[in-house]
């Protein structure tokens, strides 16, 4: 199955013209950037900079690369590193909430309970369950 995925992803790439091979290797680079800086305060406009690309053009090929909006995935990495700190350290909910780039808590609870449908605390004790399981 891998094999059979792999030579598929081969096809489609010898098919795309010079100037995608370009962009998929500047978004390859747009994705470790966005990892790296995403609890920062990280904008679409400096990350389409950084690119090379102005803003509504890049919005617009972000979305096709992405299948979702710049914050959208901003917020789902924040989330992701959040929930890494929820699994394996015992900061507050607030702290985990600042580390990981979310500038209050209240955004921070609902971006979490849009991803994981449960609020961080409930996540938590969830985790915490199935550790002493």
């Amino acid at each position: 199955m891998g094999n059979h995925n792999l030579r598929i992803k081969n096809q489609l790439s010898a098919q795309k013209t010079p100037r995608q091979k370009a962009d998929d290797q500047k978004f390859g680079a747009v994705t470790d950037y966005m990892y790296e800086h995403c609890t920062d305060k990280i904008t679409m406009e400096s990350v389409a900079k950084f690119a090379g690309f102005s803003k509504y053009h890049f919005s617009r090929i972000f979305r096709e690369y992405y299948q979702m909006s710049f914050p959208e995935y901003i917020a789902s990495l924040r989330i992701s590193k959040a929930t890494q700190l929820l699994e394996n350290s015992s900061l507050s909910i607030l702290e985990i909430a600042m580390q990981s780039g979310f500038s209050n808590l209240s955004s921070f609870n609902r971006a979490f309970k849009e991803i994981h449908n449960c609020t961080p605390s409930q996540f938590r004790k969830m985790a915490d369950f199935s550790l002493d399981s």
